[in-house]
């Protein structure tokens, strides 16, 4: 795993009925993916967590999970999740993931 700078985003909720009293979110500064998500309960504790390997494609310019697209963990109710991705390999290069190739191909 490379270190990545990383932007952390802590929402505070401002209904005290919501399930949620804070969220922590973790975004890749150079990507704007998500890698990791903490969700608190009204207590203060920690309710939720997700994380979110991912890799680069250089020659496509595409990110893709990284075998296990989600680990998903109940803090409260004790069960976990995963999300297995599933991906393959394509032929495309750079330069046609643009807006102007999507305006132009996409119907």
């Amino acid at each position: 795993m490379m270190r990545r700078p990383i932007y952390t985003v802590r929402m505070i909720q401002q209904d005290p009925n919501y399930v949620y009293s804070k969220r922590l979110i973790y975004i890749d500064a150079e990507m704007f993916y998500t890698t990791h998500n903490f969700s608190y309960d009204q207590k203060g504790r920690l309710y939720r967590g997700q994380y979110t390997p991912m890799s680069f494609l250089e020659e496509s310019g595409v990110m893709i999970g990284a075998g296990i697209l989600m680990s998903l963990r109940d803090h409260v109710d004790f069960h976990s999740s995963l999300l297995i991705n599933y991906t393959m390999p394509v032929f495309w290069d750079r330069g046609q993931y643009s807006m102007r190739n999507m305006s132009k191909y996409g119907k």
